[in-house]
């Protein structure tokens, strides 16, 4: 049975020197990888941080994507992402 998902990134592009379009394709890879499919995604821009534990990471840039896949998608790809050095947060919500 497949589930609805909305995923919230936000991304740490300072050290990696990547683009956010490269991160964000690099996601994509990582969805089909796990036989998910993306239905929208979208940069929702750069917000600063309401508290920040980093004084040279105050800010951030917030990415989000909905996608359809299976029940056991969630714990998979959280796994994927806990490696990718450049997505500092990621929320994912059942939808």
């Amino acid at each position: 049975m497949r589930k609805r998902y909305k995923v919230t990134f936000v991304l740490d592009t300072r050290e990696q020197g990547e683009s956010v379009e490269d991160i964000m394709g690099r996601i994509f890879g990582y969805v089909d990888l796990l036989g998910g499919v993306v239905e929208k995604a979208e940069n929702l821009g750069v917000f600063d941080f309401q508290r920040s534990t980093n004084r040279q990471f105050r800010a951030g840039t917030y990415v989000q994507y909905f996608i359809e896949a299976e029940k056991n998608f969630n714990a998979e790809f959280n796994n994927r992402l806990r490696l990718d050095k450049s997505i500092n947060r990621a929320l994912i919500e059942k939808i």
